[in-house]
């Protein structure tokens, strides 16, 4: 078999910008909550006749509860960014999940019948996006989600398939 060379050793799923777009996405939207939920609560009664629970009041209550559910989702996308990633291989594409329960799955790179390359908006702007490969012979397909440059990556897959022929 030839040498190929690859693009990139491990595909993780995200790019640092993807990531940090979404991480964006999540501050505005909660901030936008916050906002919302502090002007109803200073212009109408939404909230009964309660000020305060405890000795904080609603404001300090929500922004808290806010913050900590902004770092909970934070939290997760980093993790689930660096526990999902594709793995390239001559004969195979190896995708591995988990961090604290590893899962690995093999897709054989022989007799693909075809490669599909998903983009919506916002993968045009980053440069990511999804690819559908679906073997010949057994029907199997994969989907390898939120790839950064997937032009470039079926390119190779292409010059492995070239070179099993």
């Amino acid at each position: 078999m030839n040498h190929i060379n690859k693009p990139m050793d491990n595909i993780v799923r995200e790019t640092p910008i993807q990531l940090i777009f979404r991480i964006v996405w999540i501050s505005i939207i909660f901030n936008i909550i916050y906002a919302t939920l502090s002007i109803l609560g200073d212009s109408s009664s939404i909230f009964g006749n309660w000020s305060a629970v405890g000795s904080i009041t609603y404001d300090t209550f929500f922004l808290l509860l806010f913050i900590i559910i902004q770092l909970l989702i934070i939290t997760y996308l980093i993790i689930s960014r660096y526990s999902v990633y594709y793995k390239i291989e001559e004969d195979y594409i190896l995708h591995k999940t988990g961090i604290l329960t590893k899962r690995e799955e093999r897709f054989k790179l022989n007799g693909i019948r075809a490669i599909h390359i998903h983009k919506k908006f916002r993968g045009n702007l980053l440069q990511y996006g999804d690819i559908e490969i679906i073997a010949q012979m057994d029907k199997q397909q994969i989907t390898l989600y939120a790839i950064p440059n997937p032009e470039q990556l079926v390119y190779f897959i292409g010059q492995i398939e070239n070179t099993q022929q």
